[in-house]
């Protein structure tokens, strides 16, 4: 039995710290003098001790520590995982930081626009702000910006957001002039104007990324792809299947899937950069659960090419589920 004195210096926790998290109700030494409040603490105190400090590492508060269950440590992981987001999201746009022609940060502080507020759709595109407000435009397939949705606050979504007066891209700020029911854009890149994008008003509805974050259907029967069953490696990126040479690698970066395991129920386990997921499957068809209670169904395809199987798993990210856009294939290689 030690101490409350040695238990400090053992755990380099400070004496008060140790009688609030008592009084808190964490935890009740061993044994307590009813009149001298003398305090004695055991081998398994110093284990609940060193409970609490973990759990106070990993972020949790007293009172989560105090009734920690399944619950509790599933809605901590939620928030985390939330933050970790929204980190993300800042590391992003601080990377992504530019100046205007007078040397200072472009900031993305919102100032509302009521007449912003709603749905827009592409008309075309022009080469000068003259030819976009007479609607002298042309069509280009390689512009995927098809809709807006300006929501209340600015709220970003994909890869989208607003202040009163611009529109931000990719965290490209593009001025936006609104003149009668069409919205001209003036589209940017290192703070030049390279062409006019000309928008016209849907509705002035105040949408939720819910209202148009898209979904595939899962209502597929399950039927066995022996075929497909087992692991395979991450082993490249392609635009198009055709665009594939073993040979030779298309993608020069890291692959976000590494690793891609089938298993005979039906079930799906994707190795990405931070850990492994679950996701299901059934022949030909991969269901990935998005957020917001919602999925992507990515066909894949299994090629025998110079004796070795691959497989081509379409790919549907935030382009997708925002835009209608197949970003490219993942490939991957079967592992013998």
């Amino acid at each position: 039995m030690l101490k409350i004195g040695e238990v400090s210096k053992l755990l380099d926790l400070p004496v008060k710290t140790i009688r609030y998290w008592e009084e808190f109700g964490l935890f009740r030494p061993s044994y307590v003098d009813e009149y001298t409040g003398y305090r004695q603490f055991s081998e398994k105190d110093i284990e609940r001790l060193s409970q609490i400090i973990y759990l106070k590492s990993l972020g949790f508060e007293l009172k989560e520590i105090k009734t920690l269950d399944d619950k509790v440590i599933a809605e901590k992981t939620k928030k985390l995982k939330a933050e970790i987001s929204r980190i993300r999201r800042n590391i992003a746009t601080l990377s992504s930081l530019q100046k205007d022609e007078k040397g200072e940060y472009i900031m993305k502080n919102f100032v509302n626009d009521e007449n912003a507020i709603g749905h827009w759709k592409l008309l075309g595109l022009a080469d000068t702000e003259e030819e976009a407000k007479k609607l002298k435009l042309r069509h280009n397939h390689d512009f995927k910006i098809s809709e807006l949705y300006l929501m209340e606050k600015g709220q970003e979504y994909w890869v989208i957001s607003w202040t009163k007066g611009a529109i931000f891209i990719k965290n490209r700020r593009n001025p936006y002039e609104i003149i009668g029911n069409n919205m001209i854009v003036a589209l940017t890149y290192n703070n030049e104007v390279y062409c006019y994008a000309v928008y016209e008003r849907v509705d002035n509805k105040k949408h939720k990324v819910e209202d148009f974050y898209r979904s595939d259907s899962m209502d597929y029967p399950f039927v066995v792809d022996k075929k497909a069953q087992g692991t395979w490696k991450g082993y490249d990126f392609v635009e198009k299947i055709s665009d594939f040479n073993p040979q030779q690698k298309f993608w020069k970066g890291n692959l976000f899937i590494t690793e891609i395991s089938f298993l005979p129920n039906g079930e799906l386990f994707v190795e990405i950069e931070n850990g492994i997921v679950k996701h299901s499957y059934t022949k030909g068809h991969v269901f990935f659960r998005k957020p917001m209670n919602t999925c992507v169904d990515m066909e894949y395809k299994i090629k025998t090419i110079n004796g070795e199987e691959y497989l081509f798993l379409q790919w549907k990210s935030g382009d997708y589920q925002f835009a209608g856009i197949i970003s490219g294939y993942y490939v991957f290689k079967k592992e013998a």
